[in-house]
């Protein structure tokens, strides 16, 4: 059985699974409209609009610290991130949390999308991690990784062992 956790949705404690999503929490126990758009229409996961810039929704937390603690610390691990997605792995960076033998793959449309990019290079010199970063629209002097980051997962996890 996964490890539950609990939400909590305008004031009502709901169990969810360690790993799902929000929506998926909240389809389980029967809640479909759980975002409104500006003009305050009901929307869920299942609205068909196939993009949700209007929607809106505000989630707190996760909680805590977000580290690599005990044994796996000292484990080879590889982030994988994109756009924003980016930021969990700077904040690990940032305090300390990482541990070591890390790879980061990040993966950008272009060059002028990598976030924190100068910072990034600096800490991966030093040593901190191993920097790969991987663009879908590179232009023709980019000279690292082109590509989805899952086209690049399978090679970088190789090279952890």
């Amino acid at each position: 059985m996964a490890e539950t956790i609990t939400i909590d949705f305008e004031g009502q404690p709901l169990p969810a699974r360690v790993g799902e999503s929000v929506a998926a929490a909240l389809t389980a126990h029967g809640i479909r409209g759980f975002r409104t758009t500006r003009s305050d229409a009901q929307r869920g996961v299942f609205c068909g609009m196939g993009v949700c810039q209007d929607c809106l929704v505000e989630v707190d937390g996760p909680h805590g610290f977000f580290t690599r603690e005990g044994p796996l610390r000292e484990q080879p691990a590889l982030f994988v991130a994109t756009g924003t997605g980016l930021c969990p792995f700077r904040s690990m960076l940032l305090s300390g949390g990482l541990g070591s033998a890390v790879t980061l793959l990040f993966g950008c449309r272009t060059e002028a999308d990598r976030l924190w990019h100068t910072e990034l290079a600096v800490l991966a010199a030093r040593g901190a991690f191993k920097l790969e970063v991987t663009l879908s629209r590179g232009n023709e002097s980019w000279q690292g990784r082109r590509g989805y980051v899952q086209s690049h997962v399978a090679e970088l996890a190789r090279e952890l062992d």
